[in-house]
């Protein structure tokens, strides 16, 4: 229901050229596949990484376990790619040259290119074409009718150490943010148990939290609409903002 209502209420409105692609980034709670085809058929190029970008001690660990997996990649010889499905060769040459198109029906099509002159070659992959298999550990193509077996991380561009994709991420932060996020990432009330032993103590804390959330969305929109304004007339930007992600096919 919800991609139905979004493609009717939220698409029309975007630029849908075949310079411009728009990114949705969304959090790793939903980086499964039925969410990111059905971002893919939007229109947009999904910003999600399965693994979190936290810096505590547990996120870390995770992060670098992704770092050391290999998996090889049927047919191209040479060429591997890790846990957070980056690309790369035995020579050390990354697969980062992106490729993006749209289908006649508007589909975004994501994928990513490398080549290694010391004998790997040309790799090319192509988000949606790809799956995991064992023995031993691959990615190897989607045959047909094993389409519901695709990873769709698997040669998107906008992986987890990718430059563009931390901009994209990072402009999510405090957009639609959970207000039991908020709580907990934010201001740490809910990092740790603890108990209250009168109510108005519960209420005093949730009214704080709400109101400097509220605040600080004011601000931000403040700010938004500074911007809007400044880039209107053409004057220097504003010092201390942070410029927007560049559009994908400029930072290709």
């Amino acid at each position: 229901m919800l991609r139905e209502e979004w493609q009717e209420r939220i698409t029309p409105h975007v630029e849908r050229t075949t310079e411009k692609f728009s990114v949705m980034a969304f959090d790793a709670a939903y980086s499964g596949a039925d969410v990111r085809t059905a971002v893919h058929d939007s229109g947009y190029v999904p910003n999600c990484h399965a693994v979190s970008h936290a810096r505590r001690e547990r996120s870390t660990k995770n992060e670098k376990a992704h770092d050391r997996m290999r998996f090889a990649i049927d047919g191209k010889p040479g060429w591997q790619a890790n846990g957070h499905r980056e690309v790369f060769c035995v020579h050390g040459n990354a697969a980062t040259k992106r490729m993006l198109r749209r289908t006649k029906g508007g589909t975004a099509v994501a994928g990513i290119e490398g080549d290694c002159k010391q004998g790997c070659g040309h790799i090319s992959i192509t988000a949606g074409e790809w799956r995991t298999a064992q023995n031993p550990k691959r990615f190897t193509k989607v045959l047909p009718g094993d389409e519901d077996r695709a990873d769709w991380k698997m040669g998107n561009p906008l992986t987890f150490h990718d430059e563009v994709s931390r901009k994209y991420g990072t402009s999510r932060f405090g957009h639609n943010e959970g207000f039991h996020g908020a709580l907990v990432t934010r201001f740490a009330l809910l990092k740790d148990k603890a108990s209250y032993s009168d109510i108005r103590q519960a209420e005093r804390d949730f009214f704080g939290v709400f109101s400097i959330m509220h605040a600080l969305a004011m601000e931000q929109r403040r700010r938004a609409a500074q911007a809007t304004a400044t880039h209107a007339t053409a004057s220097p930007p504003q010092r201390g903002g942070a410029p927007p992600p560049p559009p994908l096919a400029d930072a290709a």
